[in-house]
């Protein structure tokens, strides 16, 4: 193959996927995007094969994550040339995830002498759960609202939902391959595709069905959640700092949640860092959030900030719970820090980095997942991007967590397309574990979500409101929740008996 053939095919990939990608959402592109990708593949070396498969990761993380740069230049002080050079060379560097893809299912294919139906989507699945990331998301996000389809993650995790994008991306492929080569055509691949697909819909039309029956008859646990829309620059971490901005938000706050418990809820909910201050240690602050509390007749559950000064000045992005009787009922140091938002990534080791960048905030990572017990439930609390995080998740579920609240802050991020892909990618955590997960958002986009998926209640990005909603959590056990990413280790281990399979009784190295 040429060069500007491949070249046009890789590019063309990485666009189709993209248009997948919330807010496009032309999810189905999905099925083909892989398409030109894997003709390059098939008609190239494995060296060629790596670069114009990082061309194509190239193309989606430049056009997918573009808000990337925004933060890098608002929110993390860099200058504009700057921030556009990190970002491009980011989406380089991430991009790369698709040149391993490409060059390992190559690899394998040479030696192991098997189809790209078997190998690509073994390689893509493994490499999409062990390859780092700044920003966790998984080729089947797009899919968030065809709930029918994607309930089987309850079993495999996204990664299932991973593994047969990438195979019906091959036997499309094979497909077409066969008409252009006069060659016969994948009839058993095909039949497997159409049976597995059915397969999948009975199985989440019936999942669905189970979830609403579970949940029928439970008590409603209702909610107000406060999206007041401050922006990141109107406030600060630090307790005497400007105070008439931080007095503009305590009012903003009080004055919401006033309105808000006209609606009788069984808690308000304000979102990340919504409250400005450290909390644990600042008694007037702690006896103007009891007191409003305590007027409402309501408890509250906020994000805000807490300072260990007895440890050396440590802080930390907190959530906390609060009662009406003046009293806390739980506190959540985030566990999951945003990288050049509230760390300097190896400044442990250099400590000279943190005054690289003076906007980037020194917090320090809690330790432990938190579940607090609040009327009969148990809430699994969760801040920022960590309800993108299968694994910790899941450790939050085993702990008891009957259902999920998330506070977050993606006014780091503009007006792009990443509160949606935020959005769209959470879902998946409420369908693996088959639990409600509240979003409560500052600048949106805050939403309630079933534990089938649904998007029952959602807010609109940029405007200070409240949402309104409740959830009846279902008490159910997934077997993701069970025994988590076992799909993967499967995929692992069979890839690993093809590979020895094939080297020692088809290829002779």
């Amino acid at each position: 193959m040429n060069f500007l053939p491949a070249l046009f095919f890789s590019t063309l990939s990485g666009f189709l996927i993209v248009l997948g990608f919330p807010k496009v959402e032309l999810a189905y592109l999905l099925f083909f995007a892989f398409v030109p990708l894997l003709f390059v593949i098939d008609h190239l070396d494995i060296k060629k094969c790596f670069y114009f498969g990082t061309l194509t990761g190239f193309v989606v993380y430049l056009l997918g994550f573009s808000w990337m740069q925004f933060t890098l230049k608002e929110f993390g002080g860099f200058h504009t040339l700057t921030a556009f050079f990190v970002f491009v060379l980011f989406s380089l560097l991430s991009g790369s995830f698709f040149g391993f893809f490409g060059s390992l299912t190559k690899l394998l294919q040479k030696y192991v002498k098997l189809s790209f139906l078997i190998l690509a989507p073994l390689v893509y699945t493994i490499l999409e759960y062990s390859f780092p990331t700044l920003f966790p998301w998984h080729i089947g996000g797009g899919f968030y609202k065809h709930l029918i389809f994607i309930q089987f993650v309850d079993i495999t995790g996204t990664y299932g939902l991973s593994f047969f994008i990438v195979f019906i991306n091959v036997v499309f492929y094979e497909a077409l391959k066969s008409y252009t080569h006069k060659s016969l055509f994948p009839w058993k691949a095909m039949t497997i595709a159409i049976l597995l697909s059915f397969s999948l819909f009975l199985y989440g039309k019936s999942r669905i069905e189970t979830v609403v029956k579970a949940h029928q008859n439970k008590k409603e646990l209702r909610l107000a959640l406060l999206q007041t829309n401050v922006a990141n620059f109107e406030k600060s971490i630090e307790s005497m700092s400007d105070l008439s901005i931080q007095e503009q938000v305590h009012q903003r706050n009080a004055h919401m949640a006033e309105q808000a418990v006209k609606s009788q809820p069984d808690l308000i909910v304000f979102p990340e860092t919504s409250v400005p201050g450290s909390f644990n240690l600042n008694k007037n602050l702690q006896l103007r959030m009891f007191q409003l509390s305590a007027h409402l007749k309501t408890p509250l559950y906020f994000g805000g900030y807490a300072d260990d000064s007895n440890e050396a000045a440590i802080y930390y992005n907190t959530a906390y719970l609060i009662s009406e009787n003046y009293k806390i009922l739980g506190r959540y140091d985030k566990n999951y820090l945003l990288m050049f938002g509230e760390y300097m990534p190896f400044s442990s080791l250099f400590p000279s980095l943190k005054n690289l960048i003076k906007e980037v905030s020194n917090f320090t990572a809690g330790t432990l997942p938190k579940v607090f017990t609040f009327k009969g439930e148990k809430l699994g609390a969760l801040i920022c991007y960590e309800d993108l995080i299968p694994s910790f998740v899941r450790k939050t579920v085993l702990e008891g967590a009957t259902f999920l609240l998330n506070l977050a802050n993606d006014s780091w991020f503009g007006e792009s397309a990443c509160p949606y892909q935020h959005l769209a990618l959470s879902v998946f955590r409420s369908i693996e574990h088959k639990l409600p997960l509240v979003r409560a958002t500052n600048t949106g986009v805050s939403s309630i979500i079933y534990p089938t998926g649904e998007i029952a209640f959602k807010s609109e990005l940029g405007e200070q409101s409240i949402l309104y909603g409740g959830i009846r959590p279902p008490h159910l056990k997934t077997f993701y929740t069970q025994y988590g990413n076992v799909f993967v280790l499967v995929c692992g281990i069979f890839l690993f008996f093809i590979m020895l399979w094939g080297f020692f009784f088809k290829h002779k190295l």
